[in-house]
């Protein structure tokens, strides 16, 4: 197979790039969403850039590289990954928030035992974590206690749980 290698002509004019925020052009910037969005840096640069059919691998390679080593570029990179990762924090404490607050509403539901594995995984949460030895939430385990009063106790940590967050 041949390699063709590119050479403007000399009357082609170059393309006319906009400036987007952070002040890269619209190519950087759409490298830089290709990149953290998980594509290599080559890949990235083939879906920004026009690269031609035929170009080595290692042309693209190295352009590649050369987008990356731009400190705007860089900067711009780490400022996406940041609020990616904020965004999956949040999302994570909410949907763990409404996974405990609807094992708190089936607590309260008709069926016992519906209730009772309600009151079961609470005890298991990652915060709650009732049944570890070593868990963060003391509690004393008194057989004197009726299920009602025992039942208290667990919503009373879990307010306090809830509250923390």
């Amino acid at each position: 197979m041949e390699v063709k290698y590119y050479q403007p002509m000399a009357d082609e004019k170059k393309p006319n790039l906009k400036i987007v925020g952070n002040n890269l052009t619209s190519k950087q910037e759409l490298f830089c969403q290709q990149y953290i969005k998980g594509n290599s840096a080559s890949d990235a640069y083939r879906k920004a850039y026009s690269v031609r059919q035929g170009t080595k691998e290692s042309t693209v390679h190295r352009s590649a590289h050369e987008v990356l080593k731009n400190p705007k570029v860089t900067t711009r990179i780490n400022a996406l990954n940041k609020r990616k990762e904020d965004t999956a924090l949040t999302t994570t404490l909410s949907l763990s928030r409404y996974i405990v607050e609807r094992l708190v509403e089936e607590t309260k539901g008709e069926n016992p035992s519906s209730r009772l594995k309600a009151l079961e995984l609470l005890g298991r949460h990652r915060e709650i974590d009732l049944f570890n030895p070593e868990s963060k939430v003391n509690v004393t385990v008194n057989n004197n206690k009726s299920s009602t009063e025992l039942e208290a106790d667990i919503r009373e940590k879990l307010r306090l749980v809830l509250n923390k967050n």
